[in-house]
């Protein structure tokens, strides 16, 4: 029989609680053809812990949305963690976040 993991009393539980954010909320097909339903929109971001942003087409690497550009700069002011995933790093350049990997000063 496994053993079960052990319990960590030092550790918030549960650790996060994913939300999927979209300009628009309500139903979204990815670009493979995937339906996600988002009830949550981008004035949700400056809530999150940590927000993180996927890879983009290269349509919005060269021109991120302007709404997201914004949630992703308000929600870092707030001193929410960015993580960009790939060429998502569009999007905090975009919004002026470039203290990659070392805590605001």
């Amino acid at each position: 029989m496994p053993t079960p993991p052990a319990r960590r009393s030092d550790l918030v539980d549960p650790w996060y609680e994913l939300r999927l954010c979209a300009a628009q909320p309500g139903p979204l097909t990815t670009a493979p053809g995937l339906l996600l339903q988002s009830p949550y929109g981008l004035g949700d971001l400056a809530e999150a812990d940590t927000v993180l942003i996927p890879g983009l087409t290269r349509s919005h690497q060269l021109d991120p949305p302007p709404g997201l550009v914004a949630a992703v700069r308000k929600a870092y002011e707030a001193g929410r963690r960015i993580v960009a995933l790939c060429a998502g790093a569009y999007v905090p350049a975009a919004a002026g976040v470039r203290q990659w990997g070392y805590p605001r000063q």
